[in-house]
């Protein structure tokens, strides 16, 4: 490969030590252009340093970026299950509602029961005695005139008869209630669950003034009913 004198321009042979035209030394110029060369190549492998933190620090970025973004959606979507999960409770909620209604009820029901007027003193305790067998079988249903032909001359069995046929007349009033109620609920398919609830409801309260009667009867009680207990039909 052909050299050039730095200081003339000049050709230089090989293995000559000072240009022929200037008499500048060859030496000195290959070492000035060694340290160029190596200035050169430092500063290359500087610059490709330099490019590979930069491109370092971009994809560090891009992965932060990448992380920051993948927790965000996790996040979003335990938010997401939480709300889901939350319906337990409004749902176990309600159902605690309705249960607290239902135990409401009864417990007026058995308030009314237990403070309804008592006409015992006004009864023969021999009368009551003989005849409390009989006045209990006046509530089960269709059987209430039984007092009025084992113990026709007893105040206490015509009292308890006539508890069993209004008992009997407000079972046969609530299942046709009952009827009417469940032909309106199915018009409305939103409300038609409502039946099922409503017919258990009342026969649960029917049963429940039944046995309330039969008590009273086997204790000796002449108490009325809750509700329609002082009506008279029979005296």
């Amino acid at each position: 490969m052909a050299k050039f004198c730095n200081a003339c321009g000049k050709e230089l042979e090989q293995g000559i030590k000072f240009c022929g035209a200037c008499g500048a030394p060859v030496a000195a110029q290959d070492a000035a252009g060694a340290e160029d060369v190596g200035a050169g190549a430092a500063a290359d492998v500087a610059q490709a340093a330099g490019d590979g933190a930069d491109a370092g620090s971009g994809a560090a970025a891009d992965g932060g970026a990448a992380a920051g973004s993948g927790a965000a959606t996790d996040g979003g979507a335990a938010t997401d299950g939480g709300g889901s999960t939350g319906g337990g409770p409004a749902a176990g909620g309600s159902a605690a509602g309705g249960q607290q209604k239902v135990q409401e009820f009864f417990d007026k029901l058995k308030a009314l029961a237990e403070n309804a007027p008592d006409h015992t003193e006004s009864m023969d305790p021999a009368d009551i005695n003989k005849n409390k067998s009989i006045a209990c079988v006046a509530y089960i249903p269709c059987l209430f005139f039984i007092p009025l032909v084992s113990a026709k001359d007893s105040a206490f069995g015509r009292f308890h008869a006539n508890q069993g046929l209004l008992m009997l007349l407000a079972i046969i009033a609530v299942e046709i209630a009952r009827r009417i109620i469940n032909v309106i609920l199915r018009i409305s398919f939103i409300l038609y669950w409502l039946s099922p609830i409503i017919s258990f409801l009342l026969f649960v309260a029917i049963v429940a003034l039944i046995i309330v009667g039969i008590m009273n009867a086997n204790n000796g009680k002449a108490k009325e009913l809750p509700i329609f207990g002082k009506i008279r039909i029979i005296n």
